[in-house]
C-alpha cells in the first residue's frame, strides 16, 4: 500500500514537473489547468494507466523500458554538467539575472526552526525523514538473503527503521 501511494505521488509530481519544464502554468490553487480544470490530475492517471499497462504486460517489457529511463537520466546528467561547464568557462550565452549570480547561495545548510517545537532540524534528522519515503521500511527484509542470521536481524533493522 505505501508503494503504491508512493508511487502515485511520484507520477503526479513528474507530469507537474513536466508542465513547468515545458511552461505550462496553473491558475493559484492549482485546480484550473490551462487546459481543463485538473489536468495535472488527469494526465497524472493517464501516465499511471500506461506503467500499469507496461507492468502487466511482463518483466520483459519492464525491463526493456528501464533502459530507456537510464538513458534518460544519462543525458540528463550530461547536459547539466555541459551546461555547468559552459557556464564556467564563459561559453553561456544566455541571460542571467542578478539573483542568478548570487555565488554561494545555497552551498551551506540553513535549517529554519519548526514553528511548533522550536528544534532546528540537522541534515541526520532529515536524511532519517527521507530515506525510508523511498526505499520503504521493509527494504531491508527484502534483502534478506544477504544476512547471516536473517530471523533476528529482519525484526530489529524493521523496528529500527520505524
Amino acid at each position: 500500500l505505501g508503494t503504491t501511494m508512493a508511487s502515485s505521488m511520484y507520477v503526479l509530481g513528474a507530469v507537474e514537473a513536466t508542465l513547468n519544464t515545458f511552461g505550462i502554468k496553473h491558475a493559484p490553487g492549482g485546480m484550473d489547468g490551462i487546459f481543463f480544470p485538473f489536468d495535472t490530475q488527469i494526465a497524472a492517471l493517464l501516465l499511471m494507466f500506461l506503467i500499469a499497462c507496461v507492468v502487466n504486460i511482463g518483466v520483459k517489457y519492464v525491463n526493456m523500458t528501464s533502459n530507456f529511463f537510464l538513458a534518460l537520466v544519462l543525458l540528463s546528467i550530461f547536459c547539466m554538467s555541459l551546461g555547468c561547464a559552459m557556464f564556467a568557462t564563459g561559453h553561456f550565452f544566455g541571460e542571467l539575472t542578478l539573483w542568478d549570480r548570487v555565488n554561494y547561495d545555497n552551498i551551506w545548510p540553513r535549517y529554519e526552526a519548526d514553528p511548533v517545537t522550536g528544534i532546528i532540524p540537522d541534515f541526520l534528522s532529515l536524511l532519517a525523514l527521507f530515506f525510508p519515503s523511498v526505499t520503504g521500511i521493509l527494504a531491508g527484509s527484502n534483502r534478506s538473503a544477504m544476512l547471516a542470521n536473517p530471523s533476528s536481524s529482519i525484526p530489529k533493522g524493521t523496528i529500527g527503521a520505524i
